[in-house]
């Protein structure tokens, strides 16, 4: 493990703060029944924008989807409702942001960092995305500041580098706080809507293997450290993802290459092993993802996927959309079925 205290800056291209938001996450979703789909689509139909979700049915059914709190005020009850006849309560975080750093470069080193310091400075982490680029981490929103200062310790910064806000935060009080950012520029934002969504790009990855750990909130700098030791014995990860599943308990995917299995399977079972943590593997799987403009402000996006896959009766083990990107695992031989499932929603390009 590289120790943070003496660890050379590692050049990034930025960070950015979303706005204050609220998470909800449902647990033990019955895979044989609509339950997510019902809810994704009731708040496509009123227009209520997801700018992050996270599935994950490696270990049982669990989802996590953030919105504005403008939105949830709507439709929360709304929520409770679709979910009260299947007995399943949603767990609400109500003051959530995103702190997304980019790039990571597929690099464990800069994932085994950045959660360290999480662990360290005992920042929650109530959800985390990568995409193509960048990693997507929901924290307590009135720490972003803090999470940010921690992380400039280890990453650089361009010195041209963009706000980290859209926008001044606001405070408890409701009144906007003066940022520490010099200069602050006020970005834009918009959130549209068209029939056919528009996509940059797509490509479909294959022979991948999916491991899973499931360890106490506490033990997330242990991660963190390990994930830097193995570094070098597994080169780099095509997709990580973790859910706060309780109060107690968070849940790591990772996504590599079948090339490195032998190596990635002794070496985080020895994790698993000497760190008291529950691990199990999904394998072999493929790996569909998406890339396209503005997808964080378009809503329905996330109900669009996933409805269509619902009605051909096609599986994700793990679904993971923020940013631009949409991230779909599933069984092997599936990804080319599920593309072109995805035809009749997406305008999609050739694939690589």
């Amino acid at each position: 493990m590289v120790s943070i205290e003496s660890t050379d800056k590692i050049k990034i291209g930025g960070m950015k703060f979303s706005s204050e938001l609220v998470q909800v996450t449902l647990s033990d979703l019955p895979p044989e029944e609509s339950v997510l789909t019902d809810v994704l689509s009731h708040l496509a139909s009123r227009q209520i924008n997801l700018s992050f979700l996270c599935l994950d049915e490696t270990s049982g059914g669990c989802v996590s989807f953030c919105m504005t709190k403008t939105d949830y005020a709507l439709v929360g009850e709304l929520i409770d409702n679709l979910l009260q006849p299947h007995k399943i309560c949603s767990e609400v975080a109500a003051s959530v942001g995103t702190l997304t750093l980019f790039p990571h470069q597929s690099s464990l080193n800069i994932l085994g960092l950045v959660l360290t310091i999480f662990g360290q400075n005992e920042l929650p982490v109530y959800g985390m995305n990568s995409s193509i680029s960048a990693l997507a981490i929901n924290t307590d929103y009135h720490r972003l500041d803090e999470a940010a200062e921690r992380l400039k310790a280890l990453f650089l910064l361009p010195e041209n580098h963009a706000p980290f806000r859209q926008h001044p935060p606001v405070s408890i009080s409701g009144e906007q706080e003066t940022s520490n950012q010099e200069d602050l520029i006020v970005e834009t934002a918009a959130t549209y809507w068209e029939p056919v969504i528009k996509i940059y790009g797509s490509n479909i990855k294959t022979d991948l293997v999916i491991t899973t750990l499931s360890f106490p909130v506490d033990r997330l700098t242990v991660l963190g450290e390990q994930l830097q030791e193995i570094e070098n014995g597994m080169g780099r990860f095509e997709m990580a993802a973790m859910q706060q599943v309780d109060d107690q308990t968070l849940q790591f995917i990772l996504l590599y290459e079948s090339v490195n299995e032998q190596s990635s399977r002794k070496l985080l079972s020895d994790v698993a092993e000497n760190f008291s943590l529950s691990m199990a593997l999904n394998e072999p799987v493929e790996l569909l993802y998406f890339h396209g403009p503005h997808f964080q402000d378009r809503f329905g996006v996330a109900d669009a996927a996933l409805t269509t896959l619902k009605k051909h009766d096609l599986r994700i083990i793990v679904a993971g959309c923020s940013g631009t990107s949409i991230y779909l695992i599933t069984e092997e031989k599936k990804a080319i079925l599920i593309a072109e499932a995805l035809k009749t929603v997406f305008s999609v390009p050739k694939y690589v």
